[in-house]
């Protein structure tokens, strides 16, 4: 782990200097994006690197003063180290680290991303003064104003008054088998899935884009405002509207992330410096990108079924058995198994099927449906043709 620590360091202190090659530009960004503790490093690496390259320019300085009989005068660190990496960019083509995951309003959202978010019993809400509030409904039911978050709990309305500034930012998590609608400061409704996370500012003033970060799943009604871009920003991905409305689809460690377009229009855009790829999407349009393949694909789908889940239902249109079982994994985060029979057999479901808080009410539902059995042991599920 020392040795992997000491090469990145390395990396991290040629991307100071400027003179870091294309190449390793793209194993840098591929190191960052492991996890939220490679950050870290790179962040008190960089700072180091900094400063040595800061005590480094001062001693050239001084020594091109007394050459030349100059009056030494301390140097402004950062116009001798812009001028000492122009000196470099003239010697070789320098390619800069852009990409999102440096950017210091990507890291300050990444920052406060949970990396385990099964450990959420409640949905919650971490304020930016430092609080949190649990929420005890099925389907929680916020909003946020430039007073605070709003919420409603036994039928009753809260509020949690905060004092913040726009660029302090809140968490709501979402845990397995539940949902939550957030209305943003500036009309936008936002709907989370179950295992899903939203940072997102108190409001809107005085920026020229609106930003919020998404990992798991949301369904987003935006409003329209054409001076404020609305963002959302995942690992993968960025999603750019003015007003609109889409499903985006990222959970951790997934291999396909999505967006489905239910109206309006919405750019969407690979988080890198190199082979970026974006598309402009129509209406009914799905895109999806593969993460180890790295290719982004588009096509054609029926986009109510990728949001029927904001509304308390899964819709099933010719779906099999084994779909259907993936889907009530992600929701439930729960493993199902499907016997090899039932696999081979050709049923297709069509229809609605309810999302209960309970995972075996869905189940029984599912049997009483289709005829098959099932058992449920340590949190993991089996469908079976009784015999």
């Amino acid at each position: 782990m020392g040795e992997t620590n000491q090469t990145y360091r390395l990396l991290i202190e040629k991307h100071v200097a400027g003179e870091t090659s294309a190449e390793e530009v793209v194993v840098l960004d591929a190191w960052l994006r492991k996890s939220q503790s490679n950050k870290q490093l790179f962040k008190k690496y960089k700072q180091e690197a900094e400063a040595r390259l800061i005590l480094t320019a001062e001693d050239d300085w001084n020594r091109f003063a007394d050459k030349y009989n100059m009056k030494v005068k301390k140097p402004d660190n950062k116009r001798l180290i812009i001028a000492l990496s122009s000196i470099a960019a003239a010697i070789t083509i320098v390619v800069g680290l852009s990409f999102q995951s440096l950017n210091s309003t990507y890291d300050e959202y990444s920052s406060l991303k949970t990396e385990n978010p099964e450990t959420v019993k409640s949905t919650t809400l971490h304020l930016a003064d430092g609080q949190s509030l649990t929420i005890n409904e099925r389907h929680a039911l916020l909003a946020s104003d430039e007073e605070g978050i709003h919420f409603v709990e036994d039928n009753k309305e809260h509020t949690e008054n905060i004092e913040t500034t726009q660029s302090n930012l809140n968490t709501i998590q979402v845990p397995y088998g539940r949902t939550a609608q957030l209305t943003l400061d500036d009309g936008t409704r936002v709907w989370l899935n179950a295992g899903s996370q939203l940072i997102f500012p108190i409001h809107f003033n005085d920026v020229d884009k609106r930003e919020v970060m998404l990992v798991g799943e949301g369904y987003f009604d935006v409003s329209h405002d054409k001076d404020k871009p609305f963002m959302v920003l995942t690992d993968e991905m960025t999603y750019t509207v003015l007003g609109t409305s889409f499903n985006i689809r990222s959970y951790n460690n997934s291999r396909v992330v999505s967006a489905v377009l239910t109206e309006g229009s919405l750019k969407v855009e690979r988080n890198t410096t190199f082979n970026k790829q974006q598309t402009i999407l129509k209406p009914g349009q799905k895109c999806s990108y593969h993460v180890n393949e790295g290719r982004l694909q588009v096509n054609r789908v029926n986009a109510a079924i990728y949001s029927s889940w904001k509304d308390g239902y899964l819709t099933l249109d010719k779906n099999n058995i084994r779909m259907l079982a993936r889907q009530m994994e992600q929701f439930y985060n729960c493993d199902i198994n499907v016997c090899r029979e039932l696999q081979d057999m050709p049923m297709q479901l069509s229809g609605k099927l309810l999302l209960d808080e309970n995972v075996e009410q869905v189940c029984m539902a599912l049997c009483d449906l289709t005829g098959v059995d099932y058992k449920i042991e340590n949190n993991q599920i089996e469908f079976y043709i009784q015999k």
